[in-house]
Protein backbone atom coordinates (compact mmCIF):
# COMPACT_ATOMS: atom_id res chain seq x y z
CA UNK A 1 0.00 0.00 0.00
CA UNK A 2 1.52 3.16 -1.30
CA UNK A 3 -0.12 6.04 0.68
CA UNK A 4 -1.67 9.25 -1.25
CA UNK A 5 -0.60 13.09 0.19
CA UNK A 6 -4.10 12.41 2.12
CA UNK A 7 -3.26 9.20 3.70
CA UNK A 8 0.25 10.39 4.51
CA UNK A 9 -1.53 13.66 6.27
CA UNK A 10 -3.58 11.04 8.25
CA UNK A 11 -0.81 9.04 8.72
CA UNK A 12 1.52 11.61 10.40
CA UNK A 13 -1.25 13.00 12.39
CA UNK A 14 -2.11 9.70 14.17
CA UNK A 15 1.52 9.51 14.95
CA UNK A 16 1.64 12.45 16.53
CA UNK A 17 -1.37 11.49 18.51
CA UNK A 18 -3.14 8.49 17.54
CA UNK A 19 -5.76 8.84 20.11
CA UNK A 20 -6.93 12.25 18.63
CA UNK A 21 -10.83 12.01 18.36
CA UNK A 22 -11.96 11.33 14.28
CA UNK A 23 -14.18 14.37 13.92
CA UNK A 24 -10.54 16.55 15.50
CA UNK A 25 -9.05 14.62 13.08
CA UNK A 26 -11.31 15.17 9.92
CA UNK A 27 -11.44 18.87 10.54
CA UNK A 28 -7.77 18.88 10.43
CA UNK A 29 -7.35 16.82 6.77
CA UNK A 30 -10.81 18.64 5.81
CA UNK A 31 -12.99 15.50 4.93
CA UNK A 32 -15.84 14.41 6.36
CA UNK A 33 -15.38 12.18 9.63
CA UNK A 34 -16.77 9.35 7.61
CA UNK A 35 -14.14 9.56 5.20
CA UNK A 36 -11.42 9.81 7.20
CA UNK A 37 -12.88 6.77 9.46
CA UNK A 38 -13.19 5.12 6.23
CA UNK A 39 -9.19 5.97 5.46
CA UNK A 40 -7.87 4.78 8.76
CA UNK A 41 -10.18 1.39 8.46
CA UNK A 42 -8.00 0.93 5.40
CA UNK A 43 -4.95 2.01 6.77
CA UNK A 44 -5.43 -1.11 9.62
CA UNK A 45 -6.02 -2.95 7.28
CA UNK A 46 -2.89 -3.05 5.70
CA UNK A 47 -1.03 -3.23 9.02
CA UNK A 48 -1.26 0.38 11.08
CA UNK A 49 -1.46 -0.37 14.47
CA UNK A 50 -1.89 2.08 17.27
CA UNK A 51 0.70 1.78 20.33
CA UNK A 52 1.50 3.64 23.82
CA UNK A 53 4.90 4.07 24.01
CA UNK A 54 7.24 4.97 26.74
CA UNK A 55 9.21 8.89 26.40
CA UNK A 56 12.97 7.77 25.67
CA UNK A 57 13.86 9.89 28.73
CA UNK A 58 11.88 7.92 30.69
CA UNK A 59 13.25 4.54 29.88
CA UNK A 60 16.35 5.78 29.17
CA UNK A 61 16.84 4.21 25.43
CA UNK A 62 18.39 5.67 22.32
CA UNK A 63 17.94 4.13 18.58
CA UNK A 64 20.51 3.24 15.99
CA UNK A 65 21.12 2.22 12.52
CA UNK A 66 23.07 -0.75 10.96
CA UNK A 67 23.95 -2.60 8.06
CA UNK A 68 25.27 -5.78 7.40
CA UNK A 69 27.27 -7.31 4.84
CA UNK A 70 27.59 -10.85 4.81
CA UNK A 71 29.19 -13.63 2.10
CA UNK A 72 25.86 -14.34 0.52
CA UNK A 73 26.09 -17.92 1.95
CA UNK A 74 23.37 -17.76 4.62
CA UNK A 75 19.59 -18.63 4.42
CA UNK A 76 17.86 -14.69 4.39
CA UNK A 77 14.87 -16.31 6.57
CA UNK A 78 16.90 -17.68 9.42
CA UNK A 79 19.36 -15.25 9.52
CA UNK A 80 16.84 -11.99 9.75
CA UNK A 81 14.91 -14.42 12.28
CA UNK A 82 18.38 -14.71 13.90
CA UNK A 83 19.09 -10.92 14.23
CA UNK A 84 15.33 -10.26 15.26
CA UNK A 85 15.54 -12.39 18.59
CA UNK A 86 17.17 -9.52 19.75
CA UNK A 87 14.57 -7.15 21.12
CA UNK A 88 16.48 -4.29 20.66
CA UNK A 89 15.54 -5.02 16.59
CA UNK A 90 12.51 -3.10 15.51
CA UNK A 91 13.07 -3.92 11.46
CA UNK A 92 15.44 -5.52 9.42
CA UNK A 93 15.17 -5.45 5.31
CA UNK A 94 17.26 -7.24 3.01
CA UNK A 95 19.20 -4.62 0.33
CA UNK A 96 19.57 -5.01 -3.09
CA UNK A 97 23.33 -5.81 -3.71
CA UNK A 98 25.40 -7.16 -6.39
CA UNK A 99 27.53 -8.91 -4.20
CA UNK A 100 27.32 -10.72 -1.39
CA UNK A 101 23.66 -9.89 0.81
CA UNK A 102 23.29 -7.07 2.74
CA UNK A 103 20.84 -5.73 5.18
CA UNK A 104 19.28 -2.80 7.17
CA UNK A 105 18.48 -3.39 10.39
CA UNK A 106 16.76 -0.23 12.86
CA UNK A 107 16.38 -0.98 16.51
CA UNK A 108 17.10 0.70 20.12
CA UNK A 109 19.62 0.23 22.34
CA UNK A 110 19.57 1.36 26.28
CA UNK A 111 23.38 2.21 27.10
CA UNK A 112 26.20 3.22 24.48
CA UNK A 113 27.94 -0.23 26.10
CA UNK A 114 24.75 -2.54 25.02
CA UNK A 115 25.76 -0.87 21.25
CA UNK A 116 28.90 -2.35 21.23
CA UNK A 117 27.27 -5.72 22.15
CA UNK A 118 24.73 -5.57 19.59
CA UNK A 119 28.06 -5.04 17.07
CA UNK A 120 29.65 -7.88 18.38
CA UNK A 121 26.66 -9.82 17.83
CA UNK A 122 26.36 -9.13 14.26
CA UNK A 123 29.51 -10.08 14.05
CA UNK A 124 29.31 -13.59 15.31
CA UNK A 125 26.98 -14.54 12.75
CA UNK A 126 28.01 -16.79 10.20
CA UNK A 127 28.43 -15.11 6.98
CA UNK A 128 29.20 -11.77 8.44
CA UNK A 129 31.82 -10.18 6.72
CA UNK A 130 31.03 -5.96 7.89
CA UNK A 131 29.28 -4.11 10.57
CA UNK A 132 27.99 -0.68 10.13
CA UNK A 133 26.37 1.21 13.64
CA UNK A 134 25.07 4.37 13.95
CA UNK A 135 23.56 5.58 17.42
CA UNK A 136 20.86 8.18 15.83
CA UNK A 137 19.01 11.42 16.73
CA UNK A 138 16.19 12.66 15.96
CA UNK A 139 15.70 15.83 16.34
CA UNK A 140 11.81 15.75 14.98
CA UNK A 141 10.81 13.83 18.33
CA UNK A 142 11.51 14.78 21.79
CA UNK A 143 13.14 12.66 23.84
CA UNK A 144 10.56 13.56 26.59
CA UNK A 145 10.82 13.22 30.24
CA UNK A 146 11.29 11.26 33.28
CA UNK A 147 8.10 10.70 35.40
CA UNK A 148 7.31 7.85 38.38
CA UNK A 149 4.08 6.51 37.48
CA UNK A 150 1.15 5.66 39.77
CA UNK A 151 -0.06 2.49 39.54
CA UNK A 152 -3.73 3.97 38.92
CA UNK A 153 -1.70 5.31 35.51
CA UNK A 154 -0.27 1.76 35.56
CA UNK A 155 -3.64 -0.25 35.38
CA UNK A 156 -4.55 2.50 32.45
CA UNK A 157 -1.44 1.93 30.39
CA UNK A 158 -1.77 -1.88 30.70
CA UNK A 159 -5.28 -1.51 29.01
CA UNK A 160 -4.42 0.66 26.10
CA UNK A 161 -1.15 -1.69 25.47
CA UNK A 162 -4.07 -3.42 24.12
CA UNK A 163 -5.46 -1.06 22.20
CA UNK A 164 -4.35 2.71 22.96
CA UNK A 165 -7.22 3.94 21.13
CA UNK A 166 -9.28 1.97 23.28
CA UNK A 167 -11.96 3.84 24.61
CA UNK A 168 -12.74 5.27 27.83
CA UNK A 169 -15.88 3.23 29.19
CA UNK A 170 -13.62 0.04 27.74
CA UNK A 171 -10.09 1.23 29.91
CA UNK A 172 -12.75 1.58 32.87
CA UNK A 173 -13.74 -1.85 32.64
CA UNK A 174 -10.83 -3.16 32.36
CA UNK A 175 -8.79 -1.14 35.24
CA UNK A 176 -11.57 -1.32 37.49
CA UNK A 177 -11.49 3.06 38.10
CA UNK A 178 -14.70 5.27 37.13
CA UNK A 179 -14.88 6.75 34.17
CA UNK A 180 -13.97 10.03 35.24
CA UNK A 181 -10.90 8.99 36.70
CA UNK A 182 -9.86 7.15 33.47
CA UNK A 183 -10.33 10.25 31.98
CA UNK A 184 -8.52 12.60 33.92
CA UNK A 185 -5.61 9.74 34.34
CA UNK A 186 -4.97 9.59 30.29
CA UNK A 187 -4.86 13.64 30.17
CA UNK A 188 -2.22 13.71 33.13
CA UNK A 189 -0.28 10.95 30.71
CA UNK A 190 -0.69 12.94 27.57
CA UNK A 191 0.25 16.21 29.47
CA UNK A 192 3.22 14.29 30.98
CA UNK A 193 5.76 14.51 27.79
CA UNK A 194 6.59 11.14 29.53
CA UNK A 195 4.27 8.76 27.08
CA UNK A 196 3.67 8.74 23.36
CA UNK A 197 0.88 7.95 22.20
CA UNK A 198 1.25 7.01 18.28
CA UNK A 199 1.69 4.22 15.31
CA UNK A 200 3.53 1.44 14.06
CA UNK A 201 3.40 -1.27 11.57
CA UNK A 202 2.36 -4.46 11.55
CA UNK A 203 3.14 -5.10 8.32
CA UNK A 204 5.97 -3.89 5.29
CA UNK A 205 3.44 -0.47 4.31
CA UNK A 206 4.53 0.19 1.14
CA UNK A 207 4.20 -2.99 -1.65
CA UNK A 208 6.92 -0.98 -3.91
CA UNK A 209 10.15 0.62 -3.87
CA UNK A 210 11.93 1.49 -0.36
CA UNK A 211 15.18 3.48 -0.71
CA UNK A 212 17.33 4.84 2.15
CA UNK A 213 20.26 7.35 0.98
CA UNK A 214 23.60 7.09 3.14
CA UNK A 215 24.46 11.27 2.94
CA UNK A 216 27.69 12.44 4.03
CA UNK A 217 27.13 16.10 4.95
CA UNK A 218 29.87 18.51 5.47
CA UNK A 219 30.90 18.67 9.25
CA UNK A 220 28.71 21.88 10.84
CA UNK A 221 27.24 22.57 7.47
CA UNK A 222 23.47 22.15 8.82
CA UNK A 223 21.32 20.40 11.17
CA UNK A 224 18.82 17.09 10.84
CA UNK A 225 15.80 19.66 11.18
CA UNK A 226 17.07 22.26 8.68
CA UNK A 227 17.85 18.71 6.24
CA UNK A 228 14.13 17.83 7.50
CA UNK A 229 12.60 20.98 6.08
CA UNK A 230 14.25 20.87 2.65
CA UNK A 231 13.81 17.13 2.33
CA UNK A 232 9.80 17.48 2.81
CA UNK A 233 9.69 20.62 1.06
CA UNK A 234 11.32 19.22 -1.92
CA UNK A 235 9.78 15.79 -2.24
CA UNK A 236 6.86 16.27 -0.18
CA UNK A 237 5.19 13.28 0.20
CA UNK A 238 7.86 10.58 -1.21
CA UNK A 239 10.25 11.22 1.98
CA UNK A 240 9.44 9.05 4.79
CA UNK A 241 11.86 9.88 7.62
CA UNK A 242 15.57 11.15 8.23
CA UNK A 243 18.01 10.03 11.03
CA UNK A 244 21.22 12.05 11.57
CA UNK A 245 24.55 9.99 13.14
CA UNK A 246 25.26 10.89 16.54
CA UNK A 247 29.04 10.20 15.96
CA UNK A 248 29.52 10.90 12.17
CA UNK A 249 28.38 13.71 9.77
CA UNK A 250 25.96 11.27 8.04
CA UNK A 251 22.36 11.40 7.14
CA UNK A 252 19.58 8.50 6.69
CA UNK A 253 17.23 9.71 4.34
CA UNK A 254 14.10 7.50 4.12
CA UNK A 255 11.90 7.75 0.70
CA UNK A 256 9.03 5.82 -1.35
CA UNK A 257 9.70 6.74 -4.68
CA UNK A 258 6.95 6.02 -7.54
CA UNK A 259 9.68 3.89 -9.22
CA UNK A 260 13.24 3.34 -10.09
CA UNK A 261 13.54 6.38 -12.23
CA UNK A 262 11.59 8.30 -10.11
CA UNK A 263 14.56 7.12 -7.35
CA UNK A 264 17.05 7.93 -9.70
CA UNK A 265 15.79 11.53 -10.15
CA UNK A 266 15.93 11.66 -6.00
CA UNK A 267 18.78 10.41 -6.01
CA UNK A 268 20.38 13.25 -8.26
CA UNK A 269 18.41 16.15 -6.68
CA UNK A 270 20.34 14.98 -2.81
CA UNK A 271 23.87 15.35 -4.70
CA UNK A 272 23.31 18.71 -5.46
CA UNK A 273 22.42 19.68 -2.78
CA UNK A 274 25.23 22.19 -1.25
CA UNK A 275 26.06 20.57 1.63
CA UNK A 276 26.21 17.07 0.94
CA UNK A 277 29.61 15.63 0.28
CA UNK A 278 28.38 12.04 -1.38
CA UNK A 279 25.34 9.64 -1.22
CA UNK A 280 24.77 6.04 -1.36
CA UNK A 281 21.25 4.68 -2.38
CA UNK A 282 20.21 1.50 -0.82
CA UNK A 283 17.39 0.17 -2.12
CA UNK A 284 15.49 -2.48 0.71
CA UNK A 285 12.75 -4.99 0.05
CA UNK A 286 11.45 -7.91 1.88
CA UNK A 287 11.12 -5.99 5.21
CA UNK A 288 10.26 -7.97 8.66
CA UNK A 289 8.82 -6.12 11.19
CA UNK A 290 9.72 -6.67 15.19
CA UNK A 291 7.90 -4.85 18.46
CA UNK A 292 10.03 -2.07 19.88
CA UNK A 293 12.29 -2.06 23.33
CA UNK A 294 10.25 0.42 24.27
CA UNK A 295 7.07 -1.95 23.96
CA UNK A 296 8.74 -4.33 26.12
CA UNK A 297 9.88 -2.23 29.02
CA UNK A 298 6.58 -0.56 29.45
CA UNK A 299 5.20 -3.99 29.85
CA UNK A 300 8.20 -4.65 32.94
CA UNK A 301 7.08 -1.11 33.84
CA UNK A 302 3.35 -2.74 34.34
CA UNK A 303 4.23 -5.80 35.69
CA UNK A 304 5.09 -3.64 38.96
CA UNK A 305 1.94 -3.47 39.59
CA UNK A 306 0.92 -6.38 41.33
CA UNK A 307 4.36 -6.04 43.10
CA UNK A 308 3.27 -3.50 45.01
CA UNK A 309 6.11 -0.46 43.84
CA UNK A 310 3.73 2.04 43.11
CA UNK A 311 1.46 3.96 45.00
CA UNK A 312 -2.00 5.61 43.14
Amino acid sequence: MTLDPTDRSIFEELGRDCRIPYKKLAGRIGLSTTAVIRRVSSLIENGLMFVVLPSRALVGTSGFIGIIHTDGTENVKELINLIGTNREIIQVSELVTTIGRSYFVTGEYTRSKHLLEIGRRFRGLNGVKNVELHSIIRSRISEGIKLTATKQQLLVLRALRKDARMKIKDIAEDSGLSVKRVRKIIREIQESGAFRFTTRWNSTLAKGLDLVLRIQIEENATSNQQVWNWMKEEFTTRVFDVFQSATEPVLFAWFEPDDIKDAHGICEMVRKESSVISITPLVLFSHKKFPWLREFLLDEMIQTINGGNNTS
